[in-house]
C-alpha cells in the first residue's frame, strides 16, 4: 500500500514539474497597468544596446528619455543604455571602434567618416533640417546674408560639423575669407560672443544662440536653410558590425524612439518634468524653448526617421565640393541604409 502511495506522488509530482515547465518555456506572461489590463508582453529575452547621445543631455534628447521612462524600449525587448556624448566627431569614432551599438551622429559627420572607411552609417534622420545658424550680435553686426561678414568676425569651432558648414557656406555665398576674420574658439564660441570677442558665431539655433540669449546678446540667427542650405543634421546611426547582427533589434529602437518623441510631443510639460527631474541644473525655460525648435526641425512625427534624398545629395555635393570627403561614396545604400523606415 505504502508503495503504491510513492508512486502515486512521484507521478503527481512528475505531472505538476511538467506543467510547470511548459509554463515556462512560453513567453514570459503579460504585464498589466494599474487597472489590470494586459499590457503586451515582454519578449522573454532582452538585447543590450549602448547608446550614444551627441552632446550632454538635454530637451533635445526626450524623445529618447521618454522611450526609456515609458518603457518603450523594455517593452521592444532592449536594454538600453544611455551616455552623454561629446559631439558628432568623437561620437563617430567611438561608434567606429565598437565602444556604442547606436549614436546620435550629425549627418555630415557620418557622410565624412564613412568616405574615410569608418564601419558605420545611418539608419534614421532625426533632424530632417539642420539647427546650423550664423548666430550674431544685433548690437555688432546686422546680418542678412553671409557676405555681411565681411569685415566682422565670427567664431568657429573648426573640429566640429559646425566648422565644416561654415566653410561651405561661405563658399556657397561667394564670401571673400579674406575679409573675414575667422576665430577658431573652440568649445568657448558662445563665450566668444559674450565677452565681444567677434560679432558672430557658428553654432546650433536651439544651443549656442539660446545660451548667447541667455548670456544677455541681443543675437538673432540665420539658419543654414535661410541661406538655401537645406540640409539634415541628427541622424541615428550605427556600426556596421554590430549592425549586420542586429536589425530586429535596430527596428525595434527605432520603432521604440519614434513612441518616444510621440509622448513627448503629446504632453510637453510631463516630459519636460521627467527632464528636469533627473537634471535638475538645467533651466526649464531654455529647455522648453529648445524643445519647441528642435520639433519644428524634426519635421512631422509620421515621416520620423524618413531618409530625404534632396537633402542628402544637397549635403553629399557641399561636402565634396569643398574638399571635405576623402574618396567619393555612395550615400543611399553606403552613407544610409533605408530599409528600416521607409
Amino acid at each position: 500500500m505504502q508503495s503504491t502511495l510513492k508512486k502515486l506522488a512521484a507521478i503527481t509530482t512528475v505531472g505538476i514539474a511538467a506543467i510547470a515547465l511548459a509554463g515556462c518555456s512560453a513567453q514570459a506572461p503579460a504585464d498589466t497597468d494599474p487597472s489590470g489590463t494586459p499590457t503586451a508582453t515582454k519578449p522573454a529575452t532582452m538585447t543590450d544596446i549602448n547608446f550614444r547621445l551627441d552632446f550632454t543631455t538635454g530637451s533635445e534628447h526626450l524623445g529618447y528619455l521618454m522611450a526609456q521612462e515609458l518603457g518603450y524600449y523594455k517593452d521592444a525587448g532592449l536594454n538600453v543604455e544611455i551616455s552623454e556624448g561629446q559631439g558628432s566627431a568623437i561620437g563617430a569614432t567611438l561608434l567606429a571602434s565598437g565602444k556604442n551599438d547606436i549614436g546620435i551622429i550629425a549627418a555630415g559627420e557620418v557622410l565624412a567618416g564613412v568616405s574615410r572607411g569608418l564601419p558605420i552609417h545611418a539608419v534614421a534622420t532625426v533632424l530632417r533640417s539642420s539647427p546650423e545658424a550664423i548666430i550674431y550680435n544685433t548690437a555688432k553686426v546686422k546680418v542678412d546674408k553671409v557676405k555681411d561678414l565681411e569685415g566682422h568676425s565670427i567664431g568657429v569651432d573648426k573640429a566640429t560639423s559646425n566648422g565644416k558648414i561654415w566653410l561651405a557656406i561661405a563658399a556657397a555665398n561667394d564670401v571673400d575669407l579674406n575679409k573675414v576674420n575667422q576665430v577658431n574658439a573652440g568649445k568657448a564660441v558662445v563665450q566668444a560672443l559674450l565677452n565681444g570677442d567677434v560679432d558672430s558665431i557658428m553654432g546650433y539655433s536651439f544651443n549656442q544662440g539660446l545660451q548667447a540669449r541667455a548670456g544677455g546678446v541681443d543675437a538673432q540667427f540665420l539658419s543654414v536653410k535661410e541661406l538655401g542650405m537645406d540640409i539634415p543634421n541628427h541622424t541615428i546611426a550605427v556600426n556596421d558590425s554590430w549592425a549586420a547582427d542586429h536589425k530586429e533589434a535596430i527596428s525595434a529602437f527605432l520603432d521604440a524612439t519614434k513612441k518616444g518623441w510621440q509622448a513627448v510631443i503629446d504632453d510637453k510639460e510631463k516630459a519636460l518634468d521627467v527632464l528636469i527631474r533627473d537634471y535638475p541644473k538645467l533651466d526649464r525655460t531654455m529647455m522648453a524653448e529648445k524643445l519647441d525648435i528642435f520639433l519644428d526641425l524634426m519635421g512631422p512625427i509620421d515621416e520620423f526617421g524618413t531618409y530625404d534624398a534632396a537633402n542628402w545629395k544637397t549635403l553629399n555635393d557641399v561636402y565634396s565640393a569643398q574638399g571635405l570627403l576623402e574618396k567619393d561614396v555612395t550615400v543611399e545604400g553606403q552613407v544610409y541604409d533605408t530599409s528600416f523606415v521607409k
